[in-house]
């Protein structure tokens, strides 16, 4: 009988996972959530008038994301990522129609930096370096009491990735929390670390379903 026992609120990929590690260490938990279903935002549905399947809040996940590969192994979820062999970012700028690309290389050397056709337009080498304050300072600073947050690298690629990662005003985000971002992807090999792995549907069959059965298999 397990005496130690853990409420996770929320019951997507994040609570889902947290529920995972939270069994294997020993307790006994309960999982809650708002919807009828488990996976949050990160969910896939048949609709009968398209005749295909929908992906609902689809997720991009970096290569570098060791933690989804974690518990996508712990639960089973065989089923493959689909993505580009290139560590290629688009974007747009919605206000004026603006687009470029940053074309990050392989290996851990980011010469991308040094190429004006790779980088983010119109900035200059020394700002990405500037991104190494983000590596020190305190447990509780945010991250615009480390770096500053203007310029062309903080708009067009810092901010925008930081919203998406932290979820939360990216100056305002905890620097702490950025930096682990960066060791996991940029500092470990850009082109291989930060290549994007869309999920081609979550469930079914991609991680969602895989989580259920082992969980009801942990119980017997």
């Amino acid at each position: 009988m397990k005496f130690a026992r853990a409420t996770v609120v929320g019951a997507g990929l994040a609570g889902l996972s947290a529920a995972v590690r939270l069994v294997e260490a020993g307790f006994a938990v309960r999982v809650h959530d708002a919807a009828p279903h488990a996976g949050g935002r990160c969910r896939s549905y048949h609709d009968p008038q398209l005749g295909t399947v929908i992906d609902n809040g689809n997720h991009l996940v970096l290569a570098g994301n060791d933690a989804v590969a974690r518990f996508r192994e712990t639960v089973g979820a065989t089923t493959p990522f689909a993505g580009p062999d290139r560590a290629d970012f688009a974007f747009v700028n919605l206000s004026d129609g603006q687009r470029w690309t940053i074309r990050m290389n392989d290996g851990r050397i980011p010469w991308w930096v040094f190429a004006k056709n790779r980088r983010v337009p119109g900035s200059r080498v020394s700002e990405y370096f500037r991104l190494a304050r983000l590596l020190t300072g305190g447990a509780s600073d945010t991250v615009d009491e480390r770096i500053e947050a203007a310029g062309p690298v903080w708009a067009k690629l810092i901010a925008p990735v930081l919203l998406a990662v932290l979820n939360t005003p990216p100056a305002e985000g905890s620097a702490r929390l950025t930096a682990r971002v960066l060791r996991e992807s940029m500092l470990r090999g850009a082109g291989l670390r930060c290549r994007v792995s869309p999920s081609r549907h979550w469930g079914p069959p991609l991680s969602i379903p895989p989580w259920n059965g082992w969980l009801r298999a942990i119980r017997r």
